[in-house]
């Protein structure tokens, strides 16, 4: 992954890292995403990562053009 020579994780690896090792997290019953026109791959893999697999829902606000 992108770590500098000083092992210093940045932002972009913060988002890779759970889902390049397929880390666990919390799961969800509900998530909400805010802007999703905006959401980028990865942004969209994690939050899929985060919903609970059965009986759970995404919400998906932004704008439709």
């Amino acid at each position: 992954m992108g770590q500098s020579i000083n092992n210093i994780i940045d932002y972009t690896d913060m988002l890779y890292y759970p889902i390049y090792y397929d880390m666990e997290g919390y799961k969800y019953d509900y998530v909400y995403i805010d802007e999703v026109q905006d959401v980028s791959t990865i942004q969209r893999l994690l939050m899929l990562k985060s919903v609970k697999e059965n009986g759970s829902q995404t919400r998906n606000i932004g704008r439709t053009n």
